[in-house]
């Protein structure tokens, strides 16, 4: 399971290197956006927060708290390729909801 979140992570990263910081309505359409993802998304931002910190082998560096199951930051201390990071998770979650779901029924 942690090779999916490294991928994701990198895939993340590798997607956002074309981004410049983000700018103020970029930060608050995440910051909102985040309020509003399902208890998946808000577990993988966690992992993907974690899994940052731990490449940085510094939880304090990002000024989070972290517990066993939850994070607790502020979106504006993290570092700016973070936030990119959680930028492109955002809009990729945003569209997977958007996208119209089949259903298949059997007689």
């Amino acid at each position: 399971m942690a090779q999916f979140y490294q991928t994701l992570y990198q895939n993340l990263v590798k997607n956002s290197e074309s981004l410049d910081n983000l700018t103020q309505e970029q930060f608050k359409q995440t910051v909102e956006s985040i309020k509003q993802l399902n208890q998946d998304e808000q577990n993988t931002l966690y992992l993907l927060i974690r899994y940052s910190a731990n490449i940085d082998k510094d939880d304090s560096v990002y000024k989070c708290k972290f517990g066993k199951k939850s994070v607790l930051y502020d979106f504006e201390t993290l570092t700016p390729q973070l936030q990119k990071v959680i930028y492109r998770f955002v809009i990729e979650s945003q569209k997977k909801s958007i996208e119209p779901s089949v259903e298949i029924v059997f007689d």
